[in-house]
């Protein structure tokens, strides 16, 4: 179903890169939803005939395309073109399984007041059996009332509905991010959402091509990683209190990894802030020191610890 003449519906964005093998099953898998719903793509810059499989769609999809500004600005682009007062961004290589959509919105009516709402994949799914506390049962839906640092972490954001209202309330995603860009995101919006809805189950396939992500060519950018930190840094204080330790356990852990990298400045920059977030701990200090030390020595020391060495890609 597609349509924009109703008020209540969900806005699909899927943002389009060089995905001509995976455009089509993505826009299907939403245009096979059983609620209101739109579907807009927004081209950025594609060069391998993408624009050829959308358009076959017609008046079905909403088709626009901008020069190559990275995923934020697409998704954003995309919004500000978009009818409903709910809104999806499905990646251009997964798909919405049935129910998906309505499933956000029935979760939306059990708790009027939700606003930012996730189908949690197995990793969530699996963190929300373990903090019963944190996520409230209410129907067949869970709830949190505060941010929970487990609710924002890994997600996928095909997995995530948010309202207009909310979604310009935080600014959008920061078009400065090109990878990165989804964690900072549900980080300011679960933030500034009063409640967060979980769904029953996952709704949504993910669909993992390594050789076409943009994760993987950007993960390591060195300046998309120091920028996300330093922004978590500056809303650390809006963090509960018992949830702040996992917030600092992950900047520690990007700080050792400049460190690995030889990006000594950034790493001592980022470990000067950690020794003044509150708490602080002396795994920051140890994070500092180790930024000042001789090259050489940084580097048998990393090579001494890199086994134990965090997953970076998690943030």
């Amino acid at each position: 179903m597609s349509t924009t003449e109703t008020t209540s519906g969900i806005s699909i964005i899927i943002p389009l890169y060089n995905k001509s093998q995976t455009i089509a099953r993505a826009i299907d898998s939403v245009l096979r939803q059983d609620v209101p719903c739109e579907v807009v793509v927004v081209d950025d810059g594609s060069t391998d005939g993408s624009d050829s499989v959308v358009k076959k769609y017609g008046g079905a999809v909403r088709y626009c395309r901008q020069a190559n500004s990275g995923p934020s600005a697409a998704r954003n682009f995309g919004a500000s073109l978009s009818s409903f007062p709910v809104l999806g961004f499905l990646d251009a290589d997964d798909e919405l399984l049935p129910g998906c959509l309505a499933a956000h919105l029935e979760c939306r009516r059990t708790r009027p007041e939700v606003k930012l709402t996730i189908s949690p994949l197995r990793s969530l799914q699996s963190r929300i059996a373990h903090r019963r506390k944190e996520f409230v049962p209410c129907g067949r839906f869970h709830y949190s009332d505060r941010f929970i640092h487990d609710g924002v972490t890994g997600i996928h954001i095909s997995t995530v509905c948010i309202d207009r209202d909310l979604f310009d309330k935080v600014g959008g995603f920061d078009v400065e991010l090109w990878c990165w860009e989804i964690f900072d995101f549900m980080f300011r919006a679960a933030l500034a959402a009063r409640v967060t809805g979980f769904l029953d189950k996952s709704y949504v396939a993910i669909h993992k091509d390594p050789s076409n992500s943009q994760f993987q060519r950007e993960k390591d950018t060195l300046r998309f990683r120091e920028r996300r930190s330093h922004k978590i840094l500056d809303r650390l204080g809006e963090v509960p209190r018992e949830e702040q330790k996992w917030v600092l356990r992950s900047l520690k852990a990007t700080v050792k990894e400049f460190v690995a990298r030889g990006a000594r400045k950034e790493a001592r920059d980022l470990a000067q802030r950690l020794l003044g977030a509150k708490p602080a701990s002396p795994q920051a200090l140890m994070c500092y020191l180790l930024s000042l030390l001789p090259e050489p020595v940084i580097r048998g020391v990393v090579m001494a610890r890199r086994g134990s060495l965090p997953d970076m890609r998690r943030p």
